[in-house]
């Protein structure tokens, strides 16, 4: 199971929680959800490869309201959506 990397800032207090995972992972997806549940994070980055994003794309998702719908999708069960 991977472990959070947690980078701090030295001028501010600002944190980011670095946390790799397997796409077609059930496990690696649940320990997003926790992460996410116990953190409560003002913001959530997604990295995406290419092939992933254009996958996001051409499933209906090509605008920015569309990319955020899909995006809420995902982190419905978690409480929180994108601003």
């Amino acid at each position: 199971s991977p472990t959070p990397s947690l980078l701090r800032s030295g001028t501010s207090d600002n944190e980011v929680y670095l946390l790799g995972t397997a796409h077609i992972s059930k496990a690696s997806n649940e320990e997003v959800v926790d992460l996410i549940q116990l953190v409560q994070p003002k913001y959530v980055f997604v990295e995406l490869d290419a092939n992933r994003a254009a996958q996001l794309r051409s499933s209906g998702a090509a605008s920015k309201n569309n990319m955020a719908d899909s995006f809420n999708t995902l982190f419905k069960g978690i409480g929180k959506g994108l601003p």
